[in-house]
């Protein structure tokens, strides 16, 4: 769920940057019900994801395949996010569940790492787009791409 809003967060600056009737409407949600409407319209995720794709086809790719991991696999209730922590094992008629809460050094903890990595290489792309300039200046640009690589 923390990736998932943090992905979020990033289309929600994109889709702001530099658009003051955008910024207009995120700002004054709270004055009504038809202005929280209106905000709910206009921060749709097929929204942001559509913006970023016309800003940046190959970030809003890799967004959209993590978008769909963080749902997939827990940031929604569903089978996935259930059925990848529970271990059932039969005992006759018997058939006991487990399921660890705190899991270190296996594929899922590996899996959950490697998600948050990319998910947070993912947002600096994503605002690489609003702030190119300072990321040239301050040569993340470049760091960007070489930590990338890896992912």
């Amino acid at each position: 769920m923390v990736l998932r809003g943090c992905l979020e967060n990033a289309l929600y600056g994109l889709y702001v940057a530099g658009n003051t009737n955008r910024q207009d409407i995120w700002l004054r949600r709270h004055e009504d019900d038809a202005s929280r409407r209106r905000m709910q319209d206009e921060f749709k995720v097929r929204k942001v994801m559509n913006h970023l794709q016309s800003v940046d086809a190959t970030s809003q790719r890799v967004a959209q395949e993590l978008y769909d991991r963080t749902i997939d696999y827990g940031a929604h209730p569903n089978e996935r996010s259930v059925t990848t922590q529970v271990k059932t094992q039969r005992d006759g008629s018997r058939v006991h569940f487990t399921a660890n809460y705190l899991i270190c050094g296996d594929l899922a903890h590996e899996f959950c790492l490697r998600s948050a990595a990319q998910v947070g290489i993912c947002c600096l792309d994503v605002f690489h787009n609003v702030w190119r300039d300072r990321y040239r200046i301050l040569g993340l640009d470049a760091r960007l791409h070489q930590v990338r690589q890896g992912f």
